[in-house]
């Protein structure tokens, strides 16, 4: 028994048809899979990463902001919730939301650039931009940060962007403004810098040092300094140490692969004590050649697999039209002997 070439060709298109379908969804870019998300969590502002197909649909999502309080204290702990419903979400239901203290579409729009400091994100971390995963259509949302409002004393706006997917078109939606008004004596400034060699070798070890001082010059003692390592997806901790009599907090670290890096050394504030920060560029160089970066910062192994992946799919590709072929062949044939 042979199957009908009617029956072969229905088949085939299916398979050409699942494995066009499947090709999109591995390699749609994230407005297709889900929420324009750009990089995924990271203190970025929605211009600062996301990257759309064309532009984005205004969507009817209800987008509402609440805060524990809008007169707080100048460094007082604050509660924000983002709460948000949607109708129209991708497969994996997944809803981005940005956390901005206005929307000009860059990176100065972080809510840290008026001197707010998120003490914990809804998945526990320091980010202003957050995914979380919705229930179900209509379902709503909650996103919360706590925060410490700025160390000056003056009127601030927070307000929030939401970002996601629906089949092929990214839609976006706008929250409203909350509007606070910090009262209070201004903390006292401090002054932070940081030292690190400009050039290091892979795989040796090298030293960095912070200073924390007040306005005047006068050091702070027994404060915490973070030293971080700077990349495009946010920030990677490499130490906390404690600065001593004079001021100073130090830190050792080693580079395992070449190019050019930069470090931070942050302080918090406390008490009465604004936060501060500093930066430095090290130059890593040294004969053991790291997984180079490409662009994006993907590392080879992850491109290999795609082209692998990309392989398969156009040889499956040429399988189904040599089927098809080979359908339209056996179709003649048949009407050949039966004429």
């Amino acid at each position: 028994m042979t199957n009908h070439p009617k029956s072969q060709t229905i088949k085939a298109l299916f398979i050409a048809s699942f494995l066009v379908v499947t090709g999109l969804l591995i390699f749609a870019p994230g407005d297709i899979q889900g929420f324009g998300g750009g990089v995924g969590d990271g203190k970025f502002s929605y211009g600062g990463c996301i990257c759309h197909i064309g532009e984005a649909q205004r969507g009817d999502g209800t987008i509402s902001l609440w805060a524990s309080t809008l007169e707080p204290d100048v460094n007082q702990e604050v509660t924000v919730n983002v709460n948000v419903t949607e109708t129209v979400l991708t497969n994996n239901m997944t809803i981005g939301v940005f956390l901005l203290r206005s929307m000009t579409g860059g990176n100065g729009d972080q809510p840290s650039e008026d001197g707010w400091r998120i003490v914990t994100d809804p998945v526990g971390n320091q980010n202003n931009y957050v995914k979380k995963t919705s229930p179900g259509l209509g379902s709503e949302v909650t996103f919360e940060w706590v925060m410490t409002s700025p160390f000056r004393s003056g009127t601030y706006n927070l307000t929030a962007r939401v970002h996601h997917g629906g089949n092929s078109v990214s839609w976006f939606e706008e929250g409203g403004i909350l509007t606070f008004s910090v009262a209070g004596p201004p903390l006292l400034e401090t002054e932070i810098s940081l030292d690190a060699p400009s050039e290091v070798q892979v795989d040796e070890e090298f030293n960095m040092s912070a200073r924390l001082t007040d306005a005047s010059g006068n050091p702070l003692i027994g404060h915490d300094i973070t030293f971080s390592r700077i990349t495009t997806f946010g920030k990677i901790t490499l130490g906390i140490n404690t600065t001593d009599g004079q001021g100073y907090a130090f830190h050792s670290d080693t580079s395992y692969e070449r190019g050019v890096f930069l470090l931070e050394a942050s302080f918090d504030g406390f008490s009465e004590h604004a936060p501060s920060n500093a930066t430095v560029e090290i130059m890593s160089e040294g004969d053991v050649e790291p997984e180079p970066l490409l662009i994006g910062g993907v590392p080879p192994s992850i491109v290999i697999v795609i082209i692998l992946v990309v392989a398969g799919v156009w040889i499956a590709f040429a399988y189904v039209l040599y089927q098809l072929f080979m359908v339209r062949k056996l179709g003649k044939e048949e009407e050949s002997e039966t004429s």
